[in-house]
């Protein structure tokens, strides 16, 4: 089995293309498969310590990205393709068929086009096959729901750890944040004043000297900056607020109540699918939400103790962290 990977990761992208990527390389890997990447980045080596060892990693440098997809796809003869890449997939899909390549896209069924892929996987809970049959005639294989949520093995559910304190951990992905990590901050300053505020960031967010800045000498602000052991910090968190992406798989499968907020148009369907469901509060568009809304959502959450144990409890039974194996098991069918 060989499984080839193409996706994208920078500063302003962000980890989640690239990260859900790898956990699914990690599966492959541990199953004895062959795993190959074709990726661009901005040479921050953040991004390269995502990829799992053993993978083969070719660097993305044509402009044509679709027609040197093709040319390194008949090259490394993969089994399956994943593409993780919108602009591949939104104005080159066809392209890609005709090509031969057997492949899968990820999607948050924002769109109504028609799909050309081989297999579609979408880890948004609320999605059914009949949502697809518009777009696909049944031709394409469907990996729905939070089930298929690609996810480390350390965000397996396990006990949570009696709390210690108060922890709002605040997250907003790997690249840039939008500036909802200062804003957040800014919104509850004199706020919860027994709650520790635990910001989650990377060294490629260029906001990151501003929020030290801001942050300093401010006893209760934790600054967890590229952090290795992200899934044990956040077990110990009381609440999170976070951007619409795979971070809401993470803390539902540890059982972490939280507020999303959409730091990008592609966020708004899966925000409003979470909440759907009961397993987050959503917030809506960062650049449509108030300081003032922000404020009293987190306010109210926080001092809302059945409330939180209520989104933790649907948000758990959502994700396993099993979503990797099921994922490789399908397509190795």
């Amino acid at each position: 089995m060989h499984i080839a990977f193409r996706c994208d990761a920078d500063s302003t992208l962000g980890s989640g293309h690239l990260r859900r990527c790898a956990v699914l390389a990690q599966e492959a890997l541990d199953n004895g498969a062959k795993v190959s990447f074709l990726m661009r980045t901005d040479a921050n080596p953040l991004w390269n310590s995502y990829v799992p060892a053993g993978a083969n990693v070719s660097a993305s440098t044509d402009d044509d990205i679709c027609d040197e997809l093709i040319r390194w796809n008949e090259k490394v003869s993969p089994n399956i393709l994943v593409v993780d890449h919108y602009d591949l997939v939104r104005n080159h899909a066809e392209h890609i068929s005709r090509s031969g390549a057997r492949w899968m896209m990820f999607d948050n069924g924002q769109t109504t086009t028609p799909i050309h892929a081989n297999v579609v996987h979408n880890a948004l809970p609320g999605i059914t096959e009949s949502d697809y049959a518009p777009r696909t005639n049944g031709r394409a294989k469907l990996l729905l729901g939070p089930s298929y949520a690609l996810l480390r093995p350390e965000f397996r559910n396990t006990s949570t750890p009696a709390a210690e304190a108060k922890i709002l951990a605040i997250l907003f992905g790997g690249g840039s944040d939008r500036g909802m990590i200062l804003r957040t901050l800014r919104a509850i300053d004199g706020e919860l004043p027994d709650w520790e505020r635990h910001v989650f960031i990377t060294s490629a967010n260029t906001a990151l000297g501003e929020i030290r800045a801001w942050s300093f000498g401010k006893q209760n602000i934790v600054l967890h900056i590229d952090e290795p052991h992200v899934a044990e910090k956040l077990r110990a968190a009381t609440l999170a607020i976070t951007a619409v992406g795979t971070t809401i798989n993470e803390l539902a499968c540890l059982g972490v109540p939280a507020l999303g907020v959409a730091i990008a148009g592609n966020q708004i369907p899966g925000g409003k699918l979470w909440d759907s469901a009961g397993a987050l509060n959503f917030l809506g568009e960062a650049e449509h939400l108030s300081d003032d809304s922000l404020r009293v959502a987190i306010v109210d959450l926080a001092t809302n103790d059945s409330a939180r144990k209520q989104l933790a409890a649907t948000a758990s039974r959502l994700v396993d962290g099993l979503g990797a194996s099921r994922t490789f098991a399908a397509l190795s069918a």
